[in-house]
C-alpha cells in the first residue's frame, strides 16, 4: 500500500492497517523522494527562502546563469552580467573596468564568477572558459599589436584575477 505521506503511514499503522514489512522496505527511490517532497510542502514560504539564502541573498545557480548567457562568439555582454549580478553589483564592478573593451571585462567577470562559485564543477564549464579566453585574446590582439601570444594570455589571466578580487567582496 502506498501512503501519501509519512503521517498517513503512521496513522494507518496505529489503526492496525499493518502490511508486510518487506513491502515497506522495498519502496522505490522515487517513492522516497515523493515522501520528502510532501514534507517540504509542510514548510512555510519563509523557511524555504531561508534554505535558499546564500550570503544573505537569494540562492543562485551561478553555473547555469553564466553558461547559458555566453554568446556564440564566447563573450558575455553587459545585459547578461547585469542579469547575473544584479544592477547595483554590476554597476559597482563595471566602474572598476581596467580593460579597453567592455566585452573583455564582462567576460573576465563571468569567468571570475565561475571560478569563485563553481570551482568544484570546473570540468563542466572548462570548455566555456576556454572559448571565452580565446575571445578575449582575439580582441586584445587587435589592440595590443606589439604583444605576443603569451603576453596576451597573461593579460587575459590578469583581468580574470582582477575580476575575482573585486567580485569576492560582493557575491
Amino acid at each position: 500500500m502506498l501512503y501519501s505521506s509519512p503521517k498517513s503511514k503512521a496513522s494507518a499503522m496505529k489503526h492496525g492497517d499493518d502490511e508486510d514489512k518487506e513491502d515497506d522496505d522495498q519502496s522505490s527511490p522515487l517513492e522516497d523522494e515523493d515522501e520528502e517532497d510532501d514534507d517540504e510542502g509542510d514548510e512555510s514560504e519563509e523557511e524555504i527562502n531561508d534554505k535558499k539564502s546564500s550570503k544573505g541573498g537569494e540562492h543562485k545557480d551561478w553555473k547555469t546563469l553564466v553558461i547559458t548567457s555566453q554568446q556564440f562568439d564566447g563573450c558575455w555582454d553587459e545585459k547578461a552580467l547585469t542579469n547575473i549580478l544584479g544592477s547595483s553589483v554590476y554597476a559597482n564592478v563595471v566602474a572598476k573596468n581596467p580593460c579597453s573593451d567592455i566585452k573583455i571585462w564582462t567576460s573576465a567577470l563571468a569567468l571570475a564568477i565561475l571560478e569563485l562559485k563553481c570551482m568544484s564543477e570546473k570540468t563542466s564549464w572548462e570548455v566555456v572558459a576556454n572559448k571565452a579566453k580565446a575571445f578575449m585574446s582575439k580582441l586584445l590582439f587587435k589592440t595590443e599589436k606589439n604583444k605576443d601570444k603569451d603576453e596576451i594570455l597573461q593579460m587575459v589571466l590578469k583581468f580574470i584575477t582582477q575580476a575575482k578580487d573585486i567580485l569576492v567582496k560582493v557575491i
